[in-house]
């Protein structure tokens, strides 16, 4: 017959049901964060291309060295 200190035992053991439903949950508010941080940028490509295009333009007629990355 199983006790509770053998069920004590297998639940440090193993990952029970509220362990993966908190992982879950761990994985899924990062999934949602990154998302976010996706459709900010996707937002902003033009105006980032843009700036990339009059920084280039700049660095031409001032005659500066362009940073290398």
């Amino acid at each position: 017959m199983i006790t509770d200190a053998d069920v004590t035992k297998l639940e440090k053991k193993f990952a029970t049901k509220a362990d993966l439903v908190n992982f879950k949950d761990v994985i899924l508010h990062e999934i949602k964060g990154l998302r976010e941080d996706v459709a900010i940028v996707t937002g902003y490509k033009d105006q980032i291309e843009d700036i990339d295009y009059r920084v280039e333009r700049l660095e031409k007629h001032t005659k500066i060295p362009p940073v290398a990355s």
